[in-house]
């Protein structure tokens, strides 16, 4: 599952710099940069999504990107209550 999220977000990186090219975004890693922030949910807003698709994939990998985070959360609360049982057994 985290093999695929991260590989929707590559391939909205991807789209967003075909939709985005001529409109701000100049270069393929502005436009990573641009998704990899939309999906940590930050948005630093320097650069912005000018267009209508550019702005649905931002939206897009704000959900993606909630999903990753959850989805690490829950493999490390879960390996916090394998330790946490290990040591109160004893």
């Amino acid at each position: 599952m985290l093999v695929f999220l991260s590989g929707l977000l590559l391939v909205s990186s991807n789209i967003l710099f075909i939709v985005e090219r001529s409109k701000g975004v100049a270069t393929w890693g502005d436009a990573l940069y641009l998704t990899l922030i939309s999906a940590g949910i930050s948005g630093f807003s320097d650069l912005i999504p000018r267009t209508i698709a550019g702005r649905f994939l931002c939206v897009l990998d704000s959900f993606l990107g909630m999903i990753l985070i959850a989805f690490w959360v829950a493999i490390f609360m879960k390996a916090f209550e394998v330790v946490f049982r290990f040591f109160r057994s004893d």
